[in-house]
């Protein structure tokens, strides 16, 4: 462990909130303790990747911002600093690579150069598997994909403001759609799949 703490970049909390019902919902962006605050895991990486800007909070606790020379990223959340978490889907939404493929190296590079990686666990026994409003069991770190997720989203607008809004059509809309009119065009269902 001593490894890992001193190659970190920064360090955040995994610490659960379970609604009443059982079902995980929400995570406290940040938590108090002893009179400091400590960050989550999904807002310290999100921190990371906009080179640790420092977060602010709003006088009625209903947003944490990222502030940045450029722009103030707010991430709403309620009286405790608890953020809903965004799902995007069941479990498995996120792309999985086994970590023992990766330290024997039969992950290429490239799968990992430029992504942000989060390492966890989906096994039954380790104990990290949650109730989600899209189902049950999902694994704990995918939680924790999902919000960096939707951090992400309200980060993207970062490509808007540097190369503005039209570009930024042009880039991102119209390439897709471009390639969602050739689906049906496709000869077969797996070639379909990879334009898609």
């Amino acid at each position: 462990l001593p490894i890992l703490q001193d190659a970190a970049k920064s360090a955040g909390h995994f610490s659960p909130y379970v609604d009443d019902d059982g079902i995980f919902r929400r995570v406290p962006l940040l938590v108090r303790y002893q009179g400091e605050l400590y960050e989550s895991l999904s807002l310290a990486m999100a921190r990371v990747w906009l080179n640790n800007p420092p977060f602010k909070y709003g006088p009625h606790l209903d947003w944490v911002a990222l502030w940045t020379p450029r722009k103030e990223y707010k991430i709403p959340v309620d009286e405790r600093f608890l953020s809903l978490i965004p799902y995007l889907g069941p479990a498995e939404s996120f792309r999985y690579l086994s970590a023992i493929d990766v330290l024997k190296k039969r992950v290429p590079d490239e799968a990992l150069r430029g992504k942000i990686v989060l390492v966890g666990t989906r096994a039954p026994g380790l104990m990290d598997l949650r109730s989600t409003p899209v189902g049950s069991p999902y694994p704990g770190v995918e939680v924790h994909a999902n919000l960096l997720a939707g951090i992400s989203a309200l980060l993207a607008t970062r490509l808007a403001d540097r190369i503005g809004l039209v570009r930024t059509m042009v880039f991102t809309h119209i390439p897709s759609n471009i390639l969602l009119c050739l689906v049906p065009l496709m000869p077969n269902f797996w070639l379909a799949v990879a334009v898609l």
